[in-house]
């Protein structure tokens, strides 16, 4: 279902009186990425550290406006890396069946990375919380993964989570929206793209989430700050992506589909 609206006023109503529908789609679902267009953002060298003969994939970024309006906020993976370590696949366009494998959970190891956007290659200002797995090359089974590894093709990554704890953030002076504003107040400074969310006027503050079974390589993220890092700072191809966040008189439900972040 598809709502538009002429003004943001109508939007932020609309927003605040299905907030409990729109929180309990949200946690009834699956989520993965959804692959949407992005173009212009260019990747500089990456200054990541990563052990010799082993590649790092970025699943995760956090502190930045994705393609579903969700800015992850640093923690949202503290509980679930614990859970779930030695549980999680390395796999290709979130197919999780034989053939599809780029790496099995016992050869997946998971950290969570305090880095710079800078250091990921991106031109913001300001840190993240990077979600990583840590993988010997030697352990890559999938042969078309091989070769974008080989050839350090400019892919991204997109995590299959489930949401836990997450909270509606609005820009809006109306009395009835001081919880809503509140939130926004809170978590606006840390996303390195506010001004995309300035422009839209909402996003969701995802405080905690569960890693879901796996994480993908895919073309095309909802988070394209997530890129594969090499052992030393290999440059990457430069990207020629730009992140383009939905329009704010926009409202998708996802109800009765699954979803990838």
């Amino acid at each position: 279902m598809m709502k538009d609206f002429k003004t943001k006023e109508e939007l932020f109503a609309y927003l605040k009186s299905n907030k409990a529908d729109l929180i309990q789609l949200k946690k009834g679902a699956i989520k993965y990425a959804d692959g949407v267009p992005l173009s212009s953002l260019k990747l500089d060298a990456v200054k990541f550290d990563v052990p010799s003969g082993k590649i790092a994939a970025v699943i995760n970024t956090t502190n930045l406006m994705d393609s579903h309006s969700d800015v992850h906020i640093n923690g949202i993976w503290n509980k679930s890396i614990i859970d779930q370590a030695g549980k999680v696949y390395y796999i290709i366009n979130h197919e999780l069946e034989l053939g599809k494998v780029i790496a099995y959970p016992k050869d997946v190891e998971m950290k969570l990375i305090e880095t710079t956007w800078k250091d990921l290659g991106a031109n913001y200002e300001g840190n993240t919380q990077a979600l990583v797995f840590f993988v010997e090359e030697s352990a890559v089974k999938l042969q078309i993964a091989k070769e974008a590894i080989e050839n350090k093709e400019p892919v991204q990554h997109s995590i299959r989570m489930a949401y836990v704890d997450y909270k509606l953030a609005m820009d809006s002076n109306d009395e009835d929206h001081n919880e809503e504003k509140a939130v926004w107040d809170q978590y606006l400074g840390v996303i390195a793209n506010q001004q995309q969310a300035i422009k839209q006027g909402y996003f969701w503050a995802v405080t905690e989430a569960k890693i879901y079974k796996e994480g993908s390589m895919v073309l095309a993220g909802s988070n394209e700050i997530t890129p594969i890092v090499y052992p030393k700072s290999i440059e990457p191809p430069l990207s020629t992506h730009k992140i383009e966040p939905p329009l704010s008189t926009q409202i998708n439900s996802h109800k009765g589909r699954t979803l990838f972040y």
